[in-house]
């Protein structure tokens, strides 16, 4: 039983890094189940001090991607408005465009990008930004959204390969 519960976290990780391109909070699917898992007592799940380091790792992706994008869209001078533009634009062009072009990650990375543009954009010009500024800020939204992304999906990664080693059920 213990292998069941271990290809259960290991098939949820690979689904939380497919739902963190999508802009959907991945990771911390991976926590929810690793953790209930190992507080329903099932073996072949991670220990306290495990959970603790995947966590630790979750909250370091979620802080590298705010820090990136949130960084990338002030140099360009986004306003609260172009910054939940460029959340929401990029979480619905993830969705939309995984549906449409349904290329594995191409698919994925194209919306999220093109989400974040075009909401930044968008809600910039409708604050009363000129044209020429909100595409700006929507191009730096789209940049920082990209490498906000590769940066927590490298956190995940990390935390794919930590539940690999920390959930492993022969090493006990």
């Amino acid at each position: 039983m213990a292998w069941t519960w271990y290809l259960l976290q290991v098939l949820t990780a690979i689904l939380g890094l497919f739902l963190t391109i999508l802009g959907l909070p991945g990771l911390w699917l991976i926590i929810l189940v690793a953790g209930g898992l190992a507080l329903l007592g099932a073996s072949g799940t991670v220990s306290l001090a495990g959970w603790l380091i995947l966590l630790a790792l979750t909250g370091a992706g979620e802080a590298a991607e705010t820090l990136a994008a949130g960084a990338a869209a002030r140099r360009a001078g986004a306003g609260r408005a172009g910054g939940w533009g460029a959340i929401l634009g990029g979480m619905i062009g993830g969705i939309v465009l995984s549906l449409l072009l349904p290329v594995p990650i191409i698919g994925s990375l194209a919306g999220v990008c093109l989400g974040a543009f075009i909401g930044a954009a968008w809600m910039e010009t409708l604050a009363g930004q000129p044209a020429r500024i909100a595409w700006n800020i929507g191009v730096s939204a789209a940049r920082g959204r990209l490498l906000g992304l590769v940066l927590k999906l490298l956190f995940g990664f990390a935390q794919l390969i930590a539940l690999l080693w920390l959930a492993w059920p022969t090493k006990r």
